[in-house]
C-alpha cells in the first residue's frame, strides 16, 4: 500500500491491485475471516490498519532448501 498516501481505508479492488491479488482470492479471505472489511451501502472498503494486519499475517519466513535422504537437494528419485 502506498504510504505516501495515508487514508484510513481504501476500497477493496484498489487493496487488490495494491497487494497484488485478485478480487477473488480477497473475497475468499473475507469469508474465512483473515481480511477484515466494512460495507458502507454496496462498497466494501479496507481499513489500511486491516489491510495492514492481513499483509503481515501472510508473510511466510523463508524455508530451508529440502534434502533428499541421501544428503542431495532437489527432487526425490
Amino acid at each position: 500500500m502506498d504510504i505516501s498516501n495515508p487514508r484510513l481505508a481504501r476500497p477493496l479492488r484498489e487493496f487488490c491491485q495494491a497487494v497484488g491479488i485478485g478480487i477473488t482470492t480477497a473475497y475468499e479471505e473475507i469469508k474465512a475471516g483473515r481480511l477484515i472489511v466494512a460495507k458502507i451501502g454496496a462498497k466494501t472498503i479496507v481499513p489500511d490498519d486491516r489491510g495492514r494486519e492481513w499483509l503481515k499475517s501472510r508473510e511466510v519466513a523463508a524455508a530451508a532448501p529440502s534434502r533428499n535422504p541421501n544428503g542431495k537437494r532437489g527432487r526425490r528419485a
